[in-house]
C-alpha cells in the first residue's frame, strides 16, 4: 500500500473555485493508492498586489481549512522573503 504526500505551498488565490477539482483529481485519486497525508505551507496575506501578473488589490480570504490539511503553516510573506530567500541568495 503506498504512502503519498500531497504538499501545497504558496499563496492560494481562488480555492473555493479550485478546491473540488483538487478533491477530485488528486485527493481522491491518491487516496485510491493507499494512506495519504496533506500538508499545506501557506503565506498569510490579506491583499494580492502582484505588478508582474497584473493582479492588483485582490482580496483574499485564505480558507485553507478547504484543503482539510494534515498539517498546516502559514507564516507572513516578509517573514518568508527575509528568512530563507535570503539564505537561498548566498
Amino acid at each position: 500500500m503506498a504512502k503519498t504526500a500531497i504538499c501545497f505551498w504558496g499563496i492560494i488565490i481562488y480555492p473555493e473555485g479550485v478546491i473540488e477539482s483538487i478533491r477530485k483529481n488528486i485527493f481522491q485519486k491518491a487516496s485510491n493508492l493507499g494512506e495519504t497525508k496533506v500538508f499545506c505551507h501557506f503565506f498569510n496575506l490579506k491583499v494580492l498586489n502582484n505588478q508582474r501578473s497584473g493582479e492588483k488589490d485582490i482580496f483574499l480570504e485564505n480558507n485553507w481549512e478547504l484543503f482539510n490539511p494534515d498539517k498546516l503553516i502559514f507564516d507572513e510573506p516578509s517573514f518568508v522573503i527575509n528568512e530563507y530567500l535570503q539564505n537561498i541568495k548566498k
